[in-house]
């Protein structure tokens, strides 16, 4: 029986496995290099929905690390951005609360947009929060906006809240269950519209497809079935 329960607890370690393969955008944080290659690069729209990484990117800060890509001539080197805070405490500036580990969109002189390429064909389940970061006391919502393109389509676009004179506004929620995405292809998770600092958290799991839950269930079935009959035969 102990064999029996092995080969079940193997199995079902197995299909966790399966299951768990998932891209994080602050998982898959790079402060090296910024590519529109890298199955996560961060830059903004030139036009429409057309993502660029700009010539202008550069890298700095070692508690939040920044990502920056001003338009061209622009006077602030700083906007449009993406970062994450790599400290393990929070780090404040200018009224925004960079949570430890978090990852922040910055959308000022234009959209700030993270890009991910799908490495594998299959099924995926999306999911993301869009909260803004900035206390404003006063203010009223300046169009700051979060949006999910899949394919260059837009999937997703909601008007954010104006935090005031709290710290954080309502969080914003965008959930995907088995898209069917080719290797290649492109997602764009995206803040425009708007001036108000965002936290990001986007999140793209591998859903095995039901021949694959099959197999694995099928192997574990077979192995439990042998053994059983091995230990009848002992008997």
């Amino acid at each position: 029986m102990k064999v029996v329960f092995c080969l079940w607890a193997a199995g079902l370690l197995i299909v966790g496995s399966a299951r768990a393969q998932t891209y994080s955008l602050a998982g898959g944080w790079n402060s090296s290099s910024d590519v529109a290659t890298n199955i996560w690069s961060y830059g903004t729209f030139s036009s429409g929905t057309a993502f660029v990484v700009p010539s202008t990117a550069t890298n700095s800060g070692s508690t939040v690390n920044f990502w920056d890509f001003p338009p061209s001539g622009a006077t602030d080197k700083s906007d449009p951005n993406i970062e994450k805070n790599i400290s393990s405490s929070t780090s404040t500036s200018s009224n925004i609360d960079f949570r430890a580990g978090t990852v922040s969109f910055g959308p000022y002189q234009g959209p700030a947009v993270a890009q991910f390429i799908v490495p594998t064909t299959g099924l995926y389940s999306l999911s993301a929060t869009f909260q803004t970061d900035q206390i404003r006391a006063g203010s009223t919502s300046d169009g700051t906006t979060a949006y999910v393109y899949v394919g260059g389509m837009d999937d997703y676009s909601q008007a954010l809240s104006d935090p005031g004179s709290a710290q954080f506004g309502t969080a914003a929620t965008y959930v995907a269950s088995l898209l069917a995405l080719s290797a290649g292809e492109k997602v764009d998770f995206a803040v425009g519209g708007g001036a108000f600092t965002t936290e990001v958290d986007a999140t793209l799991t591998v859903v095995p497809e039901p021949p694959a839950w099959a197999m694995l269930l099928g192997g574990v079935a077979l192995s439990t079935f042998v053994v059983r009959r091995r230990l009848v035969r002992a008997l």
